[in-house]
């Protein structure tokens, strides 16, 4: 079985039509397999539908445009399919990108004793 995978770089790349939320790149490279690259719908300046493809950075969460030209057609229709199935996929994904920011740039928690909540 041919395996699919595909480098990408965490770039400012400013030709994604849907909004992100963070706009931090870490700049490094790393590779993706087929189930961690997605799909979205956004539609351009004539009502056009604009299909586009990206994958989370798994340092900074970063949303990175992967050109369609780099997947090969039944990977898409697959990516496709599934991300067509879930309808709030990007939002979601979107969250999960500012979270992994977040963590990345939190320092982290050290922890002295138990958290004791209060009951009244």
């Amino acid at each position: 079985m041919n395996e699919f995978k595909l480098e990408v770089k965490c770039t400012n790349d400013d030709d994604f039509n849907l909004e992100r939320s963070i706009s931090y790149s870490c700049g490094i490279s790393f590779d993706v397999e087929k189930d961690e690259i997605f799909s979205a719908q956004s539609f351009g300046c004539f009502d056009e539908p604009i299909r586009e493809y990206y994958a989370i950075c798994p340092l900074c969460g970063r949303i990175n445009k992967i050109r369609e030209s780099k997947i090969p057609k039944d990977i898409k229709e697959e990516i496709d399919y599934y991300c067509d199935e879930e309808t709030l996929l990007y939002k979601k994904n979107d969250l999960i990108s500012k979270l992994m920011y977040f963590n990345m740039i939190s320092p982290p928690i050290k922890r002295n004793g138990k958290i004791r909540a209060r009951i009244k």
